[in-house]
């Protein structure tokens, strides 16, 4: 059975990408990271993405937070403002905007 939290995009574009080697800021522990950018349009990869986090939520829920539900939304519209208020650069209009990481004991996978 397929793990729900896994999803598998259509086309996306790619920022900020640190897949092939770790990257680190000042003060922080190296990890691969991206920033992904889905078009709008790309439907169904949204829904997917939201299936997902709903997955995470419900199982944050019930096994780590003792039934408390939090607001969590990772994924920003690139036609908005970030998190910080800030407006998204101009590569992100018309996209849903969010980022990936991991440690670097778990390098990621590119699929196809």
């Amino acid at each position: 059975m397929p793990n729900e939290r896994h999803v598998v995009t259509g086309e996306v574009r790619l920022s900020y990408v640190h897949l092939l080697k770790p990257h680190a800021r000042e003060g922080q522990d190296e990890k691969y990271s991206v920033t992904v950018l889905v078009p709008k349009s790309d439907i169904r990869t949204k829904a997917a993405i939201d299936a997902a986090i709903e997955s995470a939520m419900q199982d944050g829920s019930a096994r780590l937070w003792g039934g408390k539900r939090y607001d969590v939304h990772p994924v920003y519209d690139g036609d908005g403002l970030r998190a910080d208020k800030q407006p998204f650069g101009d590569e992100c209009k018309g996209h849903w905007v969010f980022t990936a990481s991991t440690s670097v004991d778990r390098r990621p996978r590119v699929v196809d």
